[in-house]
């Protein structure tokens, strides 16, 4: 019993339909034929959805091809779909390539016209199989039937060996399972391989042969019939592919076994020739629905563009205009076809818009509403070379809500500028007025503590020191916040010069050694060699400083600060590291962020700015450093930074420069 295969084949062009209808009855199937959408829907339903397979074409009159076999395929989802097209897939409209995405890959097949028969079956078999048909009998089985008018025809080729290897055309005689046994020159020259190389070898194996039936079923053919013909696909040893016009007749052999003679002619150009015109006959006569279904295309696309656009010719006149032009002007197409582009350009403006020879956009551009309105756009202007000559294609946008918030975003940023410099005459301000009092606070605080001017009991010597060391925490932090102002403002100067690294660390301990010793913290520096630094000397000891006295801060009393510079390329890297409280893993980044303290950490430790690190951090990154931390709660600390040495000093020669 046979397995019924049916098949809806959609095409509108009636030629196709047929071929394809023939080739699929022939081997089995069942078909119906459409040449439109609608017809296809009719014949699926007629059907009772219960289609195996929908061969269609991509691109029909007006309509898409994948469009219908999404539909249907969402009636049926077992549907398999072969679509044909003469463009490769890459060729196709975008709406197509997404449409067709959106099908299982194991559903779909792809053929590209022209296709031959074969291919068509290999693929509809892919999809649904093949219908059940007798397995038909092999040639081997049927060589009693060659005419006997064939046998003489082996003495025959050996007396003309001679004629047949001078022939033109490619000679082969094989046996039939295609094993050869003679190869003339004409073969040698078309195919490239030589005789002593094809003998012995399988033809249709060494030459990837491609028949528009199995090797089987045309060896079959020409054991029953004595000849056998058709065009066959092969490859040379170059890997150049062939079309040849193949024509075997049957004999026996000396030995007296069947062999076939095989003469090939090589027809790719003739091929190539014929499908040429056979494109260009059906160019011919779809011109006219191709050119609808282009301007089909062409004005979806111009009514789907979100910005006006209007096109015009050399002298200015519009000729087409898309929806959003209508919406954004007040005017109907009907009313600005023929019309002067001037009519959508303020009068006293037109002198900006240059819309004749040259095409060029003016920057503060605006446009007119029908209603007298003047707002501004934005034009983007491209060519359309036409069969009509030259149109332009104008872009318009209306930008009135971008220019209003480009307005507000300009008073805005007044605002913050006049801010910015209220800021700054504040912090000009704060320094002078709380720098003076702070002086003469700290000031005469020395004087008392120093008593020159009598001795003090133990009560106002507590009091003195209280005063100042909160005289002087309060300068620092007016400092700080001073220098962090300036950083973040891009208003800090940096002064580069070169000086020795031994010497500048040596400063910085002298500032600290009061403190190291009143702490018997033991400080050491290991200086691997002399090192030049290029950097600000005085930026350069305040991060120094900065680090040392977090290291003195939270060390113990009998402690270890060490002080590590060595060369890394270009740059130095500093050290500091000391065996205080440490720091927890996951404060390492927060550390430096301005006002950050380290709270359980911190207690009996008096609360510093918070800015210290942050500062410091900036003051080493403004030189092209960087600064990291090492540590772990209970074993110290190591604060580590990188400095410019001398050898990149090249890159700031004479230089004295804003930090930005």
């Amino acid at each position: 019993m046979s397995l019924k295969r049916t098949i809806l084949i959609l095409d509108d062009e009636k030629t196709v339909l047929d071929l394809t209808a023939r080739y699929l009855n022939d081997n089995g199937y069942t078909t119906f034929s459409s040449r439109s959408s609608e017809s296809a829907t009719e014949r699926f339903h007629e059907a009772g959805g219960a289609v195996d397979l929908l061969i269609a074409n991509v691109t029909l009159a007006g309509e898409s091809g994948v469009e219908i076999g999404l539909r249907l395929q969402a009636l049926a989802p077992k549907l398999k779909i072969v679509f044909m097209s003469g463009l490769f897939v890459n060729e196709w409209n975008a709406s197509d390539l997404a449409l067709v995405k959106r099908l299982p890959p194991e559903s779909v097949r792809i053929l590209l016209k022209p296709f031959s028969a074969h291919e068509l079956l290999s693929a509809t078999a892919e999809l649904i199989g093949t219908p059940a048909n007798p397995k038909p009998e092999t040639p081997w089985t049927q060589t009693n039937r060659v005419d006997a008018r064939q046998e003489p025809l082996s003495a025959a080729l050996d007396q003309q060996s001679g004629p047949l290897d001078e022939a033109h055309d490619a000679v082969v005689i094989q046996d039939l399972e295609g094993r050869i046994r003679f190869w003339n020159q004409g073969a040698e020259d078309l195919y490239g391989w030589a005789k002593d190389q094809a003998m012995g070898r399988v033809s249709h194996e060494l030459l990837h042969s491609v028949f528009p039936v199995s090797y089987q079923d045309a060896s079959r053919a020409a054991v029953e019939s004595g000849h056998w013909e058709g065009e066959v696909r092969q490859t040379t040893r170059r890997g150049v592919h062939l079309i040849v016009s193949s024509h075997w007749s049957v004999h026996h052999g000396q030995d007296g076994q069947l062999e076939v003679l095989a003469i090939n002619w090589d027809i790719t150009s003739q091929k190539r020739v014929e499908e040429g015109l056979r494109f260009v006959n059906q160019e011919l006569e779809s011109r006219l629905k191709a050119l609808r279904r282009v301007e089909a295309r062409f004005r979806g696309l111009l009514e789907s563009a979100p910005d006006a656009m209007v096109i015009v010719d050399r002298a200015g006149r519009i000729t087409m205009v898309n929806q959003q032009a209508e919406r954004q002007f007040g005017y109907t197409r009907e009313e600005l076809n023929g019309q002067s582009v001037d009519l959508l350009v303020p009068e006293g403006r037109r002198n900006l818009h240059a819309h004749r020879d040259g095409y060029v956009k003016g920057r503060d551009l605006f446009g007119v509403r029908k209603n007298g309105e003047e707002f501004p756009v934005e034009i983007s202007l491209s060519s359309l070379d036409t069969d009509d000559g030259l149109l332009i294609s104008s872009s318009i946008r209306d930008i009135s809500e971008r220019r209003q918030f480009e307005n507000l975003l300009s008073e805005k940023n007044l605002q913050l500028e006049a801010a910015d410099k209220a800021k700054d005459l504040f912090l000009a301000g704060m320094s002078h007025e709380l720098r003076s009092p702070l002086q003469t606070i700290i000031g005469f605080g020395d004087l008392l503590a120093e008593e020159l001017k009598g001795s003090l009991n133990d009560d106002q010597r507590k009091y003195v020191r209280h005063i100042l060391d909160d005289s002087r925490h309060l300068l620092a932090l007016i400092n700080d916040i001073l220098d962090l102002s300036k950083i973040e403002a891009g208003g800090l100067q940096l002064r580069w010069e070169s000086f020795d690294t031994a010497g500048a660390i040596e400063e910085v301990i002298s500032l600290v050694r009061q403190r190291v010793e009143a702490k018997s913290i033991r400080l050491e520096t290991s200086i691997r060699e002399s090192l030049q630094l290029h950097a600000d000397y005085l930026r350069f000891k305040q991060v120094l400083y900065n680090l040392l006295s977090n290291a003195i801060k939270f060390t113990p009393n009998g402690g270890h600060i060490n002080i590590e510079a060595k060369p890394t390329g270009e740059f130095a890297e500093i050290a500091v590291t000391d065996n205080g409280i440490g720091i927890p893993d996951e404060q390492h980044e927060a550390i430096f962020n301005k006002f950050h303290q380290l709270g359980a950490m911190n207690r009996g430790y008096r609360e510093g700015t918070g800015l210290r690190l942050p500062i410091t951090r900036a003051l080493v990154e403004n030189h092209g450093g960087r600064i990291w931390l090492k540590s772990k709660p209970g074993q110290g600390s190591c604060f580590a930074f990188t400095i410019p040495t001398a050898s990149r000093r090249t890159l700031h020669a004479g230089a004295s420069h804003d930090i930005h």
